[in-house]
């Protein structure tokens, strides 16, 4: 019995929320057509003299707009064509000083790339030699042990070791 009583409530307060929402509607739309016929009587009331000079105000902002677009745009190309045929003057004396800077960047470049070069022949020189390397699941580097070593992961050099043995 609660059960029904309690859907019976939200039933009625469902219909309540329609029906409010209806009135709500209503009560909108006649705002919104009030509204709707006061602008229209508004263009109404007015003049057409002063309709005609609103209409010739906004034209005449448009066009001065258009004048002022179309005199960059007239500027922009005179500064294009001056560019294109004078342009090379002005570039070149740039260019060369980028040459040079990129050369002697290039050069200061090979210099270090040899210095380093020569260091790690060095110390590559300087290593001692160790037989054949094998790499372990942990990313370590350890010497390998011939008799116990998994061939998979051998260095090519202890690989051939192996199979003469």
């Amino acid at each position: 019995m609660t059960a029904e009583l309690i859907y019976a409530l939200a039933a009625l307060a469902s219909a309540v929320a329609a029906i409010l929402a209806w009135v709500a509607k209503i009560r909108w739309a006649s705002e919104y057509k009030e509204a709707k016929e006061a602008q229209i009587q508004q263009w109404k009331d007015m003049a057409s003299t002063q309709l005609l000079a609103e209409f010739l105000a906004s034209k005449q902002m448009w066009e001065e707009v258009s004048r002022i677009r179309n005199n960059e745009i007239e500027a922009l190309r005179r500064e294009n064509r001056a560019l294109k045929e004078g342009g090379s003057n002005r570039v070149e004396p740039l260019a060369i000083v980028l040459s040079d800077q990129m050369e002697a960047m290039l050069d200061s470049l090979e210099h270090r790339l040899s210095e380093h070069q020569a260091t790690l022949e060095q110390t590559l020189r300087a290593l001692p030699k160790t037989p054949a390397l094998r790499f372990r699941g942990t990313g370590t580097v350890h010497p390998a042990q011939s008799s116990s070593v998994d061939p998979t992961f051998m260095v090519e050099a202890e690989r051939e070791k192996s199979k003469r043995e």
